[in-house]
Protein backbone atom coordinates (compact mmCIF):
# COMPACT_ATOMS: atom_id res chain seq x y z
CA UNK A 1 0.00 0.00 0.00
CA UNK A 2 1.23 3.51 -0.89
CA UNK A 3 2.10 5.75 1.92
CA UNK A 4 -0.09 8.12 0.47
CA UNK A 5 -2.72 6.10 0.84
CA UNK A 6 -2.29 4.60 4.01
CA UNK A 7 -2.41 8.31 5.49
CA UNK A 8 -5.90 9.42 3.60
CA UNK A 9 -6.75 5.99 5.23
CA UNK A 10 -5.65 6.76 9.20
CA UNK A 11 -6.97 10.36 8.28
CA UNK A 12 -10.79 9.16 7.52
CA UNK A 13 -10.65 6.96 10.22
CA UNK A 14 -9.62 9.52 12.78
CA UNK A 15 -12.39 11.71 11.18
CA UNK A 16 -14.99 8.82 11.52
CA UNK A 17 -14.34 8.31 15.48
CA UNK A 18 -14.56 12.06 16.35
CA UNK A 19 -17.25 11.98 14.45
CA UNK A 20 -18.85 9.16 16.37
CA UNK A 21 -17.87 10.15 19.75
CA UNK A 22 -19.95 13.58 19.18
CA UNK A 23 -22.74 11.72 18.06
CA UNK A 24 -22.97 9.22 21.19
CA UNK A 25 -22.21 12.17 23.86
CA UNK A 26 -25.11 13.99 21.62
CA UNK A 27 -27.32 11.21 21.37
CA UNK A 28 -30.23 10.48 24.18
CA UNK A 29 -32.04 7.01 23.26
CA UNK A 30 -35.88 7.87 23.59
CA UNK A 31 -36.77 4.27 23.41
CA UNK A 32 -37.78 3.86 26.91
CA UNK A 33 -41.29 5.30 28.15
CA UNK A 34 -40.41 7.36 31.14
CA UNK A 35 -43.13 5.58 33.16
CA UNK A 36 -40.94 2.34 32.12
CA UNK A 37 -37.92 4.66 33.83
CA UNK A 38 -39.43 5.69 37.00
CA UNK A 39 -40.60 2.12 37.71
CA UNK A 40 -37.10 1.39 37.51
CA UNK A 41 -35.01 3.40 39.23
CA UNK A 42 -33.98 3.65 42.79
CA UNK A 43 -33.22 7.57 42.66
CA UNK A 44 -34.84 10.45 40.19
CA UNK A 45 -33.42 13.95 40.60
CA UNK A 46 -33.22 17.16 39.00
CA UNK A 47 -29.56 18.26 39.00
CA UNK A 48 -26.76 20.12 37.84
CA UNK A 49 -23.75 18.25 36.98
CA UNK A 50 -20.60 19.84 38.87
CA UNK A 51 -17.68 18.26 37.46
CA UNK A 52 -17.29 15.05 35.49
CA UNK A 53 -13.96 13.15 36.13
CA UNK A 54 -12.25 9.82 35.12
CA UNK A 55 -12.52 7.20 37.47
CA UNK A 56 -9.10 5.98 37.04
CA UNK A 57 -8.33 2.99 39.22
CA UNK A 58 -10.79 4.60 41.92
CA UNK A 59 -12.94 2.17 43.70
CA UNK A 60 -16.05 2.54 45.67
CA UNK A 61 -16.70 3.15 49.38
CA UNK A 62 -16.73 -0.38 50.56
CA UNK A 63 -13.08 -0.72 48.42
CA UNK A 64 -14.59 -2.72 45.77
CA UNK A 65 -13.66 -2.26 41.73
CA UNK A 66 -16.31 0.14 39.69
CA UNK A 67 -18.85 -1.26 38.24
CA UNK A 68 -18.14 -2.73 34.78
CA UNK A 69 -17.43 -0.76 31.55
CA UNK A 70 -17.44 2.28 33.74
CA UNK A 71 -14.59 4.69 33.06
CA UNK A 72 -15.91 8.22 34.17
CA UNK A 73 -17.65 9.69 37.44
CA UNK A 74 -20.65 12.73 37.59
CA UNK A 75 -21.02 14.80 40.57
CA UNK A 76 -24.61 15.63 40.74
CA UNK A 77 -25.81 18.83 43.06
CA UNK A 78 -29.30 18.43 43.64
CA UNK A 79 -32.01 20.41 42.91
CA UNK A 80 -35.20 18.13 43.87
CA UNK A 81 -35.67 14.25 44.61
CA UNK A 82 -38.43 12.83 42.89
CA UNK A 83 -37.81 9.46 43.57
CA UNK A 84 -35.97 7.98 46.60
CA UNK A 85 -34.16 9.57 49.40
CA UNK A 86 -33.42 12.81 49.39
CA UNK A 87 -29.65 13.77 48.89
CA UNK A 88 -27.49 17.02 48.50
CA UNK A 89 -24.82 15.30 46.27
CA UNK A 90 -24.61 11.79 44.52
CA UNK A 91 -21.68 10.67 42.64
CA UNK A 92 -23.03 8.94 38.92
CA UNK A 93 -20.85 5.89 37.75
CA UNK A 94 -20.80 6.13 33.17
CA UNK A 95 -18.77 5.48 30.26
CA UNK A 96 -18.72 7.52 27.27
CA UNK A 97 -17.14 4.20 25.20
CA UNK A 98 -18.16 4.67 21.47
CA UNK A 99 -20.76 2.13 21.73
CA UNK A 100 -24.32 1.40 20.56
CA UNK A 101 -26.60 2.19 22.54
CA UNK A 102 -25.60 4.70 23.25
CA UNK A 103 -24.00 5.37 26.56
CA UNK A 104 -25.33 8.13 29.64
CA UNK A 105 -23.48 11.21 28.67
CA UNK A 106 -23.02 13.74 31.45
CA UNK A 107 -21.41 16.99 31.01
CA UNK A 108 -20.50 20.00 33.32
CA UNK A 109 -22.67 23.02 33.92
CA UNK A 110 -25.54 20.87 32.32
CA UNK A 111 -28.83 20.40 34.56
CA UNK A 112 -30.65 17.18 33.96
CA UNK A 113 -33.33 15.01 35.63
CA UNK A 114 -31.56 11.70 36.33
CA UNK A 115 -32.82 8.00 36.84
CA UNK A 116 -30.31 6.31 38.94
CA UNK A 117 -30.07 2.46 40.56
CA UNK A 118 -27.64 0.94 42.85
CA UNK A 119 -24.90 -1.18 41.29
CA UNK A 120 -23.08 -2.42 44.57
CA UNK A 121 -22.36 0.30 46.51
CA UNK A 122 -22.34 2.47 43.19
CA UNK A 123 -25.18 4.91 41.75
CA UNK A 124 -25.57 4.06 37.73
CA UNK A 125 -28.07 5.20 35.02
CA UNK A 126 -31.24 3.27 34.15
CA UNK A 127 -31.94 2.86 30.47
CA UNK A 128 -28.67 4.21 29.43
CA UNK A 129 -28.83 7.09 27.58
CA UNK A 130 -32.67 6.54 28.23
CA UNK A 131 -31.78 7.62 31.74
CA UNK A 132 -30.40 11.20 31.15
CA UNK A 133 -32.98 14.23 30.34
CA UNK A 134 -31.91 18.11 29.22
CA UNK A 135 -33.78 19.86 32.35
CA UNK A 136 -32.89 22.73 30.21
CA UNK A 137 -35.46 21.87 26.66
CA UNK A 138 -38.32 22.41 28.46
CA UNK A 139 -41.29 19.91 29.35
CA UNK A 140 -40.22 19.42 33.26
CA UNK A 141 -43.73 20.10 34.19
CA UNK A 142 -44.87 17.22 32.21
CA UNK A 143 -42.19 14.75 33.33
CA UNK A 144 -42.54 15.72 36.91
CA UNK A 145 -46.17 15.24 36.60
CA UNK A 146 -45.32 12.18 34.84
CA UNK A 147 -43.14 10.99 37.68
CA UNK A 148 -45.46 11.49 40.35
CA UNK A 149 -47.88 9.24 38.30
CA UNK A 150 -45.50 6.19 38.94
CA UNK A 151 -44.59 6.94 42.05
CA UNK A 152 -48.35 7.25 43.64
CA UNK A 153 -49.09 4.25 41.29
CA UNK A 154 -46.21 2.38 43.53
CA UNK A 155 -47.83 3.75 46.76
CA UNK A 156 -51.49 2.96 46.02
CA UNK A 157 -52.01 0.85 43.49
CA UNK A 158 -55.93 0.27 44.30
CA UNK A 159 -56.59 4.78 43.81
CA UNK A 160 -54.64 4.49 41.14
CA UNK A 161 -56.77 2.56 39.46
CA UNK A 162 -60.01 4.29 40.86
CA UNK A 163 -58.05 7.41 39.29
CA UNK A 164 -58.01 5.70 35.75
CA UNK A 165 -61.46 4.88 35.86
CA UNK A 166 -62.25 8.14 36.79
CA UNK A 167 -60.37 9.77 34.04
CA UNK A 168 -61.31 7.29 31.09
CA UNK A 169 -64.96 7.67 32.97
CA UNK A 170 -65.85 10.65 34.35
CA UNK A 171 -68.87 10.54 36.22
CA UNK A 172 -72.28 12.42 36.61
CA UNK A 173 -73.92 10.88 39.11
CA UNK A 174 -73.79 11.16 43.09
CA UNK A 175 -70.57 8.88 42.75
CA UNK A 176 -68.61 12.04 41.51
CA UNK A 177 -68.69 14.09 44.75
CA UNK A 178 -67.70 10.57 46.98
CA UNK A 179 -65.09 9.54 44.09
CA UNK A 180 -63.95 13.46 44.54
CA UNK A 181 -63.74 12.95 48.22
CA UNK A 182 -61.51 9.56 47.55
CA UNK A 183 -58.67 11.08 45.55
CA UNK A 184 -58.25 14.70 47.46
CA UNK A 185 -54.89 15.30 48.09
CA UNK A 186 -53.52 13.51 45.07
CA UNK A 187 -52.80 16.07 42.07
CA UNK A 188 -53.32 14.63 39.08
CA UNK A 189 -53.68 17.04 35.51
CA UNK A 190 -55.78 14.01 34.10
CA UNK A 191 -58.20 13.95 37.46
CA UNK A 192 -58.46 17.55 37.08
CA UNK A 193 -59.62 17.80 33.62
CA UNK A 194 -62.30 14.38 34.35
CA UNK A 195 -63.64 16.53 37.40
CA UNK A 196 -64.58 19.77 35.65
CA UNK A 197 -65.43 17.77 32.63
CA UNK A 198 -68.17 15.77 34.40
CA UNK A 199 -69.55 18.80 36.68
CA UNK A 200 -69.68 20.91 33.24
CA UNK A 201 -72.29 18.23 32.19
CA UNK A 202 -74.02 18.56 35.70
CA UNK A 203 -74.53 21.85 35.45
CA UNK A 204 -75.65 22.02 32.06
CA UNK A 205 -78.55 20.25 33.16
CA UNK A 206 -81.56 22.59 33.67
CA UNK A 207 -81.34 21.77 37.65
CA UNK A 208 -78.69 20.57 38.40
CA UNK A 209 -78.74 17.92 41.46
CA UNK A 210 -78.01 19.23 45.25
CA UNK A 211 -74.81 17.02 45.49
CA UNK A 212 -73.58 19.23 42.77
CA UNK A 213 -72.89 21.87 45.39
CA UNK A 214 -70.63 19.27 46.82
CA UNK A 215 -68.91 18.40 43.76
CA UNK A 216 -68.00 22.34 42.95
CA UNK A 217 -66.36 22.74 46.27
CA UNK A 218 -64.09 19.87 45.75
CA UNK A 219 -63.52 20.77 42.20
CA UNK A 220 -62.69 24.35 43.03
CA UNK A 221 -60.18 22.64 45.57
CA UNK A 222 -58.41 20.73 42.99
CA UNK A 223 -58.24 23.71 41.26
CA UNK A 224 -56.01 25.75 43.90
CA UNK A 225 -58.64 27.76 45.51
CA UNK A 226 -57.81 27.49 49.43
CA UNK A 227 -61.34 28.87 50.60
CA UNK A 228 -64.02 27.12 48.09
CA UNK A 229 -66.31 28.19 50.66
CA UNK A 230 -65.68 31.62 50.57
CA UNK A 231 -66.69 32.00 47.01
CA UNK A 232 -69.70 29.48 47.41
CA UNK A 233 -70.97 31.17 50.34
CA UNK A 234 -73.82 32.89 48.28
CA UNK A 235 -74.68 29.49 47.17
CA UNK A 236 -76.27 27.40 50.17
CA UNK A 237 -77.57 24.46 48.03
CA UNK A 238 -78.79 24.05 44.68
CA UNK A 239 -82.63 23.02 44.59
CA UNK A 240 -84.17 25.50 42.25
CA UNK A 241 -83.08 26.54 38.56
CA UNK A 242 -81.69 29.44 39.69
CA UNK A 243 -79.02 27.93 42.45
CA UNK A 244 -77.43 25.72 39.06
CA UNK A 245 -77.55 29.23 37.15
CA UNK A 246 -75.33 30.53 39.98
CA UNK A 247 -73.07 27.42 40.59
CA UNK A 248 -72.51 27.45 36.44
CA UNK A 249 -71.21 31.00 36.86
CA UNK A 250 -69.08 30.46 39.85
CA UNK A 251 -67.33 27.71 38.25
CA UNK A 252 -67.10 29.43 34.85
CA UNK A 253 -65.49 32.59 36.88
CA UNK A 254 -62.84 29.92 38.93
CA UNK A 255 -61.84 28.69 35.37
CA UNK A 256 -61.18 32.09 34.30
CA UNK A 257 -59.17 32.97 37.50
CA UNK A 258 -57.64 29.92 39.02
CA UNK A 259 -56.91 28.48 34.75
CA UNK A 260 -55.87 31.03 32.40
CA UNK A 261 -55.67 30.06 29.55
CA UNK A 262 -56.81 27.89 26.60
CA UNK A 263 -60.30 26.56 27.51
CA UNK A 264 -60.33 22.71 28.73
CA UNK A 265 -60.39 20.65 25.16
CA UNK A 266 -63.25 18.15 26.95
CA UNK A 267 -65.88 21.37 26.83
CA UNK A 268 -67.80 23.80 25.11
CA UNK A 269 -67.83 27.46 25.20
CA UNK A 270 -71.72 26.84 26.54
CA UNK A 271 -70.58 24.84 29.44
CA UNK A 272 -71.97 21.45 27.46
CA UNK A 273 -69.77 18.74 26.85
CA UNK A 274 -68.54 17.83 23.65
CA UNK A 275 -68.14 13.75 22.41
CA UNK A 276 -65.97 12.81 24.77
CA UNK A 277 -69.26 12.72 27.29
CA UNK A 278 -69.00 11.05 31.00
CA UNK A 279 -71.46 8.56 31.75
CA UNK A 280 -75.11 10.17 32.91
CA UNK A 281 -77.54 7.90 34.99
Amino acid sequence: MKLSTAIALVMVLAISAIFLVRQSTAYRDASRPIQDLAATADLIVLADVEQVTSAGDRETAGGAAMPPGTDQVARLRVRETWKGPPTAVVEVAFNDFVKWPAPPAYASGETVVAFLRRAGPEWTTVGISAGIVDAGRGGLADLRHAVEKVARRAEDPALDAIAAEFVEHPPADATLPETLKRLAGRPDADVDRAAITALESVLDRPQAPPWARDALALVLTRLGDRDPEARLAALNGIATRDDTRRARAILCQALKELRPGPASPFASPTGGTDATAPRVP
